[in-house]
């Protein structure tokens, strides 16, 4: 078993479909990113994440953060990560 950390590419489109359907099967909602852009437009949806990264467009005092895909043994998306090089207050505390 390897669990890898993916950014998140167009190859990996079935996979966090996939996983996004189980989470909702199972807990009737997935509130943690634009759920129905990634389900209707995935390619739109990757370009929202890389330009989050880059901290385009985002809120003032929002900061930048990089999603990453966590992926099973190369195959399946089982999770998401969000990280956030840097941050400053209010967000610190948490």
């Amino acid at each position: 078993m390897c669990i890898t950390l993916e950014k998140p590419r167009l190859e990996w489109a079935d996979g966090y479909h996939a996983m996004l359907r189980a989470s909702i099967k199972h807990d009737g909602d997935y509130p943690y990113n634009n759920t129905s852009l990634a389900l209707s437009d995935f390619d739109t949806f990757v370009q929202e994440l890389q330009d989050e990264a880059k901290g385009v467009d985002l809120p003032e005092g929002i900061p930048r953060q990089q999603t990453y895909f966590i992926v099973l043994d190369g195959k399946i998306v089982i999770g998401e990560l969000r990280y956030r090089p840097s941050i400053s207050a209010p967000y610190e505390q948490y």
